[in-house]
C-alpha cells in the first residue's frame, strides 16, 4: 500500500530492483549500459526522435508499472527514463510497451520491407504526411487527385509536399 495513504497498490522496490538485476545478468548491459524505462503518465512524451534514438542502441529495459507505479527508490536508482505514451491513464504499461517497442523498432534499418516507408511518413521532417491514395481511381464519385496520376515526380512531391504543410497547420 502507498506510505502515507491512499488508494491502490505500488510495487516494492525491492522485487522491481530484483527483477532489473535478473533482466541483465545474461545482457551486454554492463559493457554498454542500456536505459532503463519506466513507462509512466509524468514521463517524457514519446515522439519520433525519442524512438530513432532509441533503435540506435544494442537494448533497452522496460519496466512496465502497474497500479499506482512503482516504488520511487528503485526509479531513482537505476535513473530510469520516464516516458509517457501521452495524457491519459491505462492499467499498466504492457500497452504502452508494445507501443514504444514499435515505434523504436521499425527505426531499426532493415526492419521494415522497404527502407523508404520511414523517410516518407509523418514527423520525420516535423510535418504530418500528406494524404494517401490508391484504386480504385474513382470510388463512390470520390476521385484520386488528379495531379498523383499525372506521372510528373516533381509535382507529386510539390503537391505531398503541401498537403503535409496544411494537415500539419490545421
Amino acid at each position: 500500500t502507498p506510505s502515507g495513504g491512499g488508494p491502490g497498490m505500488v510495487l516494492r522496490a525491492n522485487v522491481v530492483d530484483d527483477a532489473i538485476i535478473a533482466s541483465i545478468k545474461n545482457t551486454t548491459y554492463k559493457k554498454t549500459p542500456w536505459p532503463i524505462i519506466n513507462l509512466s503518465p509524468r514521463g517524457r512524451p514519446l515522439d519520433q526522435k525519442l524512438s530513432k534514438d532509441l533503435a540506435k542502441l544494442d537494448g533497452i529495459i522496460i519496466v512496465c508499472g502497474r497500479f499506482e507505479g512503482i516504488d520511487q527508490r528503485v526509479i531513482d536508482k537505476w535513473n530510469m527514463l520516464e516516458i509517457s505514451l501521452g495524457d491519459f491513464i491505462i492499467s499498466g504499461g504492457e500497452i504502452a510497451a508494445q507501443a514504444l517497442i514499435d515505434s523504436v523498432v521499425r527505426n531499426i534499418p532493415n526492419v521494415l520491407g522497404n527502407n523508404l516507408s520511414i523517410k516518407n511518413e509523418s514527423f520525420n521532417e516535423g510535418l504530418l504526411e500528406h494524404p494517401q491514395y490508391t484504386r480504385p481511381t474513382d470510388w463512390e464519385g470520390l476521385k484520386v487527385p488528379q495531379i498523383l496520376l499525372s506521372g510528373n515526380h516533381q509535382k507529386i512531391q510539390e503537391w505531398q509536399k503541401k498537403k503535409s504543410i496544411e494537415i500539419t497547420k490545421n
